[in-house]
């Protein structure tokens, strides 16, 4: 996610990635399928992500914007307890920085079905 600096002031304010984690047992283990599904269901699929306002809060509604699908936003206090909910079988979708992922990617204990700039 990149956030714009105001007109003619020039550069970025900020830069981010993120990733949306889903369990290896969800129903859902693409990107193309959680949209897929949220356009069925709008409002009952939901992501969790560390706080609301977070780069992954926002990525997250970015990403139900551009697909057009409603999406609902679950804050947990911080990205390790979604990231924990995920890992445990609590929740099946959370929206975290891609280096979290990334460890729990390699160790399959998630599967990483998008990524944001």
């Amino acid at each position: 996610m990149v956030v714009e600096n105001k007109s003619g002031a020039g550069g970025n304010i900020a830069a981010d990635a993120n990733a949306l984690v889903v369990q290896p047992s969800a129903p859902v283990q693409s990107l193309k399928e959680v949209l897929a599904l949220a356009a069925k269901k709008p409002g009952e699929v939901g992501y969790f992500a560390g706080g609301s306002g977070t780069s992954q809060h926002l990525a997250g509604e970015l990403m139900g914007s551009l697909a057009k699908v409603k999406l609902t936003h679950l804050p947990y206090k911080s990205t390790p307890e979604s990231m924990n909910a995920v890992l445990s079988g609590q929740v099946t979708l959370s929206s975290v920085s891609v280096p979290v992922s990334a460890c729990s990617s390699c160790s399959n204990c998630c599967t990483s079905t998008g990524l944001t700039r």
